[in-house]
């Protein structure tokens, strides 16, 4: 059986210790049946983010320049696959997006990239609004007034 991940997940992380358990556990409950790996880029936190991490048996790697593009290059530069996946810290990845992002691939080899749907929640596990990431980006915003921050996530 071939070991080799078939997907990359690399999860860019500063001071998260109170979201990364909930995001790591959605990525491990995947419904997807092929070997994946799961990097998380601890970026120079000063809480318990990468010990979280480590209990839950994920590969944790250092990244001590703060800032999402270092830690996502350092997530770059340490994957073995061929497909990768970035997710927020912060984020829950639905049961079967893996195989769905596996299979667009696979559907469509001449993509570079795939995008889904953004859900904004209201802090209470209430969905206040859905939206097309590549429409958000290009029009700045969406229907809740909620501004994307392409730097990443602020608490």
């Amino acid at each position: 059986m071939n070991k080799h991940p078939e997907i990359s997940v690399i999860v860019p992380a500063h001071n998260e210790e109170g979201y990364i358990a909930n995001t790591l556990l959605s990525l491990k409950k995947q419904d997807f049946p092929l070997p994946y790996e799961i990097i998380v880029v601890d970026n120079a936190s000063d809480d318990q983010t990468a010990e979280i991490a480590e209990g839950l048996c994920i590969k944790v790697i250092k990244e001590p320049h703060i800032g999402l593009s270092w830690a996502r290059e350092k997530g770059f530069s340490e994957s073995k696959a061929e497909i990768l996946a970035y997710i927020d810290a912060d984020s829950i990845a639905p049961e079967n997006w893996l195989s769905v992002i596996y299979k667009t691939f696979q559907e469509n080899r001449e993509i570079a990239g795939v995008s889904g749907m953004v859900y904004f929640y209201d802090g209470h596990s209430k969905i206040i609004c859905r939206d097309n990431i590549i429409r958000l980006l290009i029009e700045g915003g969406n229907s809740s007034g909620a501004r994307i921050l392409l730097s990443g996530n602020q608490h």
